[in-house]
Formats: C-alpha cells, structure tokens, sequence
C-alpha cells in the first residue's frame, strides 16, 4: 500500500506541472516506506533524496542566476566535507557516509524549495 503511494507520487512528481510536482514531493518526502527489504529501502530514499531533487534543479534551472553568495549553504558544504572526511578514520565509515548523503539530500531540498519561492 505505501509502495504504491510512493510510485504515484513519485511519478506524478516527475510528469505533472512544476507546481503540482513540487507538492507531490513534499508529500512524499513525508512517506516512511517502512518495514521491508532493505536495499528496496535504500533505492526508494536515494531517488526520493536525491534523484528528485536533482530533476527539480534541473527543471528550475531557469530561474537561476548569478546572485549574492550566501553564507549558510557555503557552511554546510564545509560540514558535510568535514564530515566526509572525518569518516575516514572513525570506526563506523558507513554510517558518515549514511550521513554525508542525507545532508547532500537535504542541502539539494533546501536548495529546490528556495529556487521555487
């Protein structure tokens, strides 16, 4: 039932206007897929995470422009390389991985719903 919430959001998100695929993805950017297998898990949140956001970039790209640069995107890349980085030498390197991708995610999210107010 929630996997199939999931495929018509997710493409309804792909095919419908910018305006109602931006809803569409914030609806399902709150679906927990839940218990199951989980690499199925793990492909649903990549492309929910950041394979979608990543269209949307791409068809906003149009509203982008040379603007001032601001300082708190600039300081989570910082984090998130520092967080790479600081990977290398922990004992977990999977789960700073797990983070490096969500804070990319939620960098790219953040960066969607800014272009598209």
């Amino acid at each position: 039932m929630v996997i199939a919430l999931y495929v018509i959001l997710f493409t309804a998100a792909v095919f419908l206007p910018l305006r109602w695929g931006l809803v569409c993805f914030l609806i399902l950017s709150n679906i927990d897929t839940g218990a199951g297998i989980a690499s199925q898990l793990g492909a649903l949140n990549t492309l929910k995470a950041l394979v979608l956001p990543l269209y949307f970039l791409w068809r906003l790209r149009r509203y982008m422009g040379h603007q001032k640069i601001v300082i708190a995107p600039v300081a989570w890349i910082l984090l998130t390389i520092y967080v790479g980085i600081a990977g290398f030498w922990s004992y977990f390197p999977m789960s700073s991985l797990k983070l490096v991708g969500h804070m990319s995610g939620s960098l790219l999210i953040c960066i969607v719903f800014v272009l598209a107010t």
